[in-house]
Order: C-alpha cells, then structure tokens, then sequence
C-alpha cells in the first residue's frame, strides 16, 4: 500500500489542532491502534508527515495514552527538528499542555536539550516554562532550569525573569541569577537583569 494511502487513513482518523478540543473520532481507537502499528511495519512513525505525526499524538492524548503521544512527538523530533515541528508542537502544548503530568511535559523539554536556540525554540521554551509553573512550584522550576542548563548552557533565562518578577518569587528569581550567573557571568546576566526590570 502506498504511503498516501495511509496519510489519507490517519487524515481521516484524527482531528486537526484546532484551539478547541475536538472529540468526535475518538470511537476509532482500534481501528487508529491498527493503523498506526501497518505504518510503523512499513514506514516508520517517524516518517508520518509533521502534522498528522502531531494529531495523532493528540488523539493518544484525549485516549489518556501520554506515553505513546510522548514517543510519537519523540521519534518525530529525533528523526529531525525543525521550524515546522516546533510550531506543530507549540500548537499540541497550547491545546494538550494541561493534560500532560510534570513527568510529560519535563520529557518533552528534555528532547530540546540538545538543540541551539533559535526565535522557535525560544518560544517554545517560554510555553513550557509557562505550563510548567502551573503543574508545579516555583522551586521545582528552579531545579528543572539548573538541571538543564548542565545540559545547554544556553536555555533561556529572560523569559524566567519576567515570570518570577511577576509572581513576586524574588528569592526564585535571585536563585534563576546565580545559576545563569555561573555560565554566562555576572556582568552579562545583570545587563539583562536590568533590561527585564524596566
């Protein structure tokens, strides 16, 4: 059977990523299972295009299967990431953020780790950052960001200004500064410091 084929079936299948959440396919769980195991036979789920890579991770998300949504969005990331995959993620986050537990979403921004940061992947830090707070304590953000800047020293660290500043987590804050401090220096994390208090 010819990859379209295919495409076509899981077009059928799911939903598209749209702001609100869309439940009416839910009842072809079997026939998606089904699906998705005759295209990893053949193809690879890595090699199902971007957006309908994303859907079906959405629709393992409505399903309650995080585990498999997680690594759908894995394979596709580690396969190759680019604008297009940051952006379908950014979207799946915007729409399935809440139902992901910490675990989920710290696996999600363990898979960007490894990637220099560029205006997509700065956004899509500043999201998670954003729905991390909400699954979590301030504390906890600060040892997430310390664990992963041993990994890329150059995970952003404005966006966690801002935030902290806003929710009035001074002492958070000044921990955020030590931690960017050790790898970027005093006077460059200051500078910035400052541009975000004005």
């Amino acid at each position: 059977i010819h990859s379209s084929v295919y495409h076509r079936l899981f077009d059928l299948l799911t939903v598209r990523l749209d702001d609100k959440v869309d439940t009416s396919k839910l009842e072809h769980g079997d026939d998606l299972k089904f699906l998705v195991d005759q295209y990893e036979k053949s193809f690879g789920i890595k090699n199902l295009p971007t957006e309908l890579a994303f859907r079906l991770a959405h629709m393992y998300v409505l399903n309650g299967d995080q585990d498999n949504a997680i690594a759908t969005i894995s394979a596709k990331i580690n396969s190759e990431l680019n604008n297009e995959i940051c952006q379908y993620l950014i979207k799946f986050l915007k729409l399935n953020g809440s139902s992901l537990t910490t675990d989920g979403l710290t696996s999600i921004g363990n898979l960007f780790l490894g990637f220099r940061i560029n205006e997509t992947i700065r956004t899509f830090w500043t999201l998670f950052f954003d729905i991390l707070l909400e699954k979590t304590s301030p504390q906890d953000i600060v040892q997430y960001y310390s664990d992963a800047m041993r990994e890329n020293s150059s995970i952003p660290y404005l966006y966690l200004f801002k935030l902290f500043i806003e929710k009035n987590e001074l002492n958070r804050l000044q921990d955020i500064v030590d931690i960017a401090t050790l790898q970027h220096g005093s006077r460059n994390v200051l500078h910035d410091l400052a541009f975000t208090l004005i």
